[in-house]
């Protein structure tokens, strides 16, 4: 069984140092979860059954209080976070969760270390080094592996949360309180840890130096555990799942310049700072919007900046991880200056489903009307009818409770009026 585990763990060692040269590109990198069912999975081996004293730890970073699994040996015991009035890490042993020990609730946005840790009949519950609940609490024996991640059995939403430094330790290590310092941080492996796993990001992590990416049992830090590596739904690197800008674009609406974007994908995404410039030359930060960290799917983000002075304004976005590490977008150019005439748009997109946009100019204050009819003449939405100041405008049209077709919008002012044709495709 011992040469079995060992050439398993050469054979994970060459993967990664496979994946570390041909994806990874750094030597940083955290577990982030984002509620997928993938994992790494440690194969069995007598050196997991800790019937004994132990201690289970790892660095966790909740970034809202939604379950996630550290660590899991099915039927045996599971180490997860779940939400008890905020982010809270549990430890359960038996099938049927028998018995259960927690932690308080943890502190979100930021890295705390949990352990559980048994000496004789005593199982504690460490948060950040300060002792907790604790219960008598063994480990059975198991002919199953432990899986490192996301539960065999189990799958969540897609809040992420992020972990790294899961030691798994055939000795009771802590038996008191204890201090977490930045040396101390760095868990490392001896002679009682049974697997080591670490993950890094150059400036998430507590311990101030990381070294690169290494798993390690009782044999040292150079050799690592026995399992397969998943590499899709959580992030090793931001070269692997970088945030996509799909979209960045401007709409003027009066002396008010309404700003869009929107993203495929973000890893690490700590926001956006809005840049402003004049000149397209020298740009100044007039706000910022919060990213959402991690996502796999498409997010939507606006900014109105309401403008005193007319002119020509030039937007950028600022886009910052989480690490301090920044890009910059395309750069757009708006104009507020009052139109010399009156005119409206055609309609974009087009054609459209639901919803499209509509701008038009005013070269003065007017009363305007603006209607949608369908073929046969009936009005079927009116979007604007107001008073509105001199300048440039857009109105929005949603067409979600309309059949598709050929529609026709038209705008009456005191002064002009102008048809124009639409087309809804569904």
């Amino acid at each position: 069984m011992k040469k079995s585990l060992l050439q398993s763990i050469f054979i994970l060692l060459a993967l990664l140092l496979f994946f570390n040269t041909n994806i990874l590109g750094q030597d940083n990198y955290v577990f982030s979860y984002a509620g997928s069912r993938v994992c790494f999975n440690v194969n069995d081996d007598a050196a997991l059954d800790l019937t004994g004293d132990f201690t289970i730890e790892a660095w966790v970073y909740p970034t809202a209080a939604s379950t996630f699994y550290i660590a899991e040996r099915p039927d045996v015991f599971r180490f997860y976070i779940f939400n008890s009035g905020g982010p809270v890490v549990r430890f359960d042993t038996g099938a049927g969760a028998t018995i259960s020990i927690s932690s308080p609730v943890l502190t979100l946005n930021t890295w705390n270390h949990v352990a559980v840790s048994r000496t004789d009949t005593v199982t504690t519950f460490y948060t950040n080094g300060i002792a907790g609940s604790n219960a008598n609490i063994p480990i059975a024996a198991s002919n199953v592996g432990v899986n490192i991640g996301a539960a065999s059995s189990w799958s969540s939403g897609s809040v992420l949360n992020m972990f790294d430094e899961v030691r798994y330790s055939n000795i009771g290590r802590y038996t008191a309180d204890f201090t977490i310092t930045t040396a101390q941080a760095w868990l490392g492996s001896d002679a009682n840890t049974v697997f080591y796993f670490t993950f890094s990001n150059n400036t998430l992590l507590p311990p101030a130096d990381e070294s690169p990416l290494a798993l390690a049992t009782s044999n040292g830090p150079t050799t690592g555990t026995a399992g397969m590596m998943t590499l899709d739904n959580y992030v090793l690197d931001n070269t692997l799942l970088p945030v996509e800008l799909t979209k960045f674009a401007a709409v003027v609406n009066g002396n008010s310049v309404v700003l869009e974007w929107e993203t495929a994908t973000e890893l690490n995404n700590y926001g956006f700072e809005i840049e402003r410039s004049m000149d397209d030359q020298s740009f100044e930060k007039i706000s910022f919007v919060e990213g959402n960290i991690n996502s796999t799917s498409a997010k939507s983000y606006s900014y109105t900046d309401k403008l005193n002075t007319a002119g020509n304004y030039f937007y950028r976005l600022k886009q910052i991880d989480l690490n301090g590490t920044f890009e910059y977008s395309n750069t757009i150019e708006v104009s507020t200056i009052t139109p010399d005439d009156f005119d409206i748009s055609q309609n974009y997109p087009n054609p459209f489903n639901p919803s499209t946009k509509i701008e038009f100019k005013l070269p003065q204050q007017s009363n305007v009307n603006i209607k949608v009819y369908n073929t046969i003449g009936e009005v079927v939405a009116v979007l604007l009818n107001d008073n509105v100041e001199a300048g440039n405008h857009t109105v929005s049209f949603d067409a979600s409770n309309l059949p598709s077709g050929i529609y026709i919008y038209r705008i009456e002012t005191e002064n002009f009026s102008q048809s124009m044709k639409m087309t809804l495709l569904k």
